[in-house]
């Protein structure tokens, strides 16, 4: 199974997939995606945790970094390549709560994953570049198109299906 040193990988995805699910019910989303739909942003929360686990990021920022894999495409309006819809999404987000709108390292997680890198904002220190690439990197992954369904935690080594 997949476990880090506080538990099972899976249980942390399942608790922010369902924290995600509450809020994303709420949202106002006309836009329908065959590529950027909630199950795409669930499978790069899941990528965040593994490789947020994997490169030991500080545990008081992966909430910030797991906000910004759920909610990183709320604000697309197409699945063609746009570099605006990072600031859209975290706008729509902000609307929500004021935590989210407080939050500046999440709103520059969210309003610069789409931007190449050589023009995104210039994060402070090594912690905040590592929640960046590890973003990105989960982002790039998942459009490879890894999975077309949404991650179904019930598979995994040693756990029958049920």
């Amino acid at each position: 199974p997949l476990l880090h040193e506080n538990g099972d990988l899976l249980d942390i995805y399942a608790k922010q997939k369902e924290r995600f699910l509450s809020v994303y019910k709420d949202l106002d989303l006309s836009f329908e995606s065959n590529d950027h739909e909630n199950n795409h942003m669930l499978r790069v929360l899941f990528l965040c945790i593994v490789l947020a686990d994997h490169y030991k990021l500080k545990k008081a920022l992966r909430p910030t970094l797991y906000n910004a894999a759920m909610f990183h495409d709320i604000g697309r309006t197409h699945d063609y390549e746009d570099t605006t819809h990072g600031a859209e999404s975290y706008e729509m987000l902000s609307n929500i709560s004021s935590s989210f709108r407080n939050d500046k390292l999440l709103g520059n997680l969210i309003t610069y994953h789409c931007i190449d890198d050589d023009q995104a904002f210039a994060f402070k220190n090594d912690n905040e570049k590592l929640m960046y690439n590890i973003l990105k990197d989960a982002d790039a992954l998942d459009r490879q198109r890894l999975g077309i369904r949404e991650l179904d935690e019930s598979y995994q080594i040693g756990r029958a299906h049920v």
